[in-house]
């Protein structure tokens, strides 16, 4: 057997192993059912792990893909983003933000929720409307598909519309 087969054979033990431990960390998901509440603290779940940059605590399938559209995209982050660990990681690395508004829309026929978030990025003056789709299956967040604009001229997050705040991060 050749060299080339032998390190790739070790990088994949060596990758899967990895891949395994990022798997065994992931918070279990609170609930695996496909009621309007399990889907809506899925979402919650993902919006937790952005905020305290913890990936770990988002309930996402290993095959979990993510799209992500937005003006400005000068965030460094890829359109199309797809497995558990990459978008865990992604999630570990999110600006520093407060969440001041979120809004969802949930479809239990097709297992989605759409989520408007109003938030706020710490190290500038910006205000950042986004919104969601989730798909969500058993708990578990398998596609998501973000659309973003990011206002430079405000940093007071409003909209016009009554705020429903969302319940503080955990610690």
């Amino acid at each position: 057997m050749n060299r080339f087969w032998i390190v790739s054979a070790l990088m994949v033990g060596v990758v899967g192993s990895w891949s395994g431990l990022a798997i065994a960390q992931q918070t279990p998901p609170g609930c695996t059912d496909d009621s309007r509440e399990c889907m809506v603290r899925a979402v919650e779940s993902y919006y937790d792990a952005m905020q305290s940059h913890e990936g770990k605590r988002a309930w996402l399938a290993p095959d979990v893909r993510r799209t992500l559209i937005g003006l400005p995209n000068n965030s460094g982050e890829d359109l199309l983003m797809q497995g558990e660990a990459t978008i865990r990681e992604s999630l570990d690395r999110a600006p520093a933000q407060t969440h001041l508004d979120h809004r969802h829309w949930v479809d239990e026929k097709e297992k989605t929720v759409v989520s408007l978030m109003l938030t706020t990025l710490h190290d500038q003056v910006a205000t950042i409307h986004v919104a969601e789709r989730f798909r969500i299956d058993q708990g578990l967040i398998t596609e998501i598909e973000a659309v973003f604009y990011l206002d430079p001229t405000t940093r007071n997050g409003t909209t016009g519309w009554p705020m429903h705040p969302p319940a503080p991060v955990k610690e």
